[in-house]
């Protein structure tokens, strides 16, 4: 292998490992109740078809609600689309409405604050990998 082909490896390494750990940091450090565990499992770390850049998103398939948790969303009415009316349960009863108000909600940035949590681990990750690089490289000379 060329320098080149050894430093892609070891970044394609750092790139994988800064993104998993970012998205483990968002999955268990979060501000918002969990109900069904859905959200923290539609947290993945995805990487580019050569590997050198990551990113962690939320999955909507999975959880279609999770950019509202993340972003927050202003106050709007909820009005039946093929109904006469709304329908959900409190208790142990069923509760109609022709139209329900629901709240604005402040978002719970959980992404944006797990990349500032683990900032100086993805600095190390990559440090530790250019190192390692090097090394490979020059053993090579």
């Amino acid at each position: 292998m060329d320098a080149e082909q050894i430093f892609n490896k070891y970044l394609r390494q750092a790139v994988k490992s800064a993104s998993e750990d970012v998205a483990e940091q968002a999955r268990t450090k979060h501000g918002f109740t969990s109900r069904t565990g859905n959200l923290e499992r539609s947290i993945n770390a995805m990487l580019s078809s050569d590997g050198l850049k990551g990113w962690v998103t939320i999955d909507r398939t999975k959880a279609p609600y999770g950019t509202y948790v993340h972003q927050g969303h202003r106050a709007f009415t909820l009005v039946p689309r093929n109904k006469l009316a709304l329908r959900w349960v409190e208790g142990n009863e069923f509760v109609f409405a022709k139209r329900v108000q629901i709240p604005a909600t402040k978002g719970d940035p959980f992404l944006f604050d797990a990349l500032e949590t683990k900032r100086e681990d993805v600095y190390k990750v990559f440090e530790n990998r250019v190192e390692a690089a090097i090394d490979e490289i020059t053993k090579g000379l």
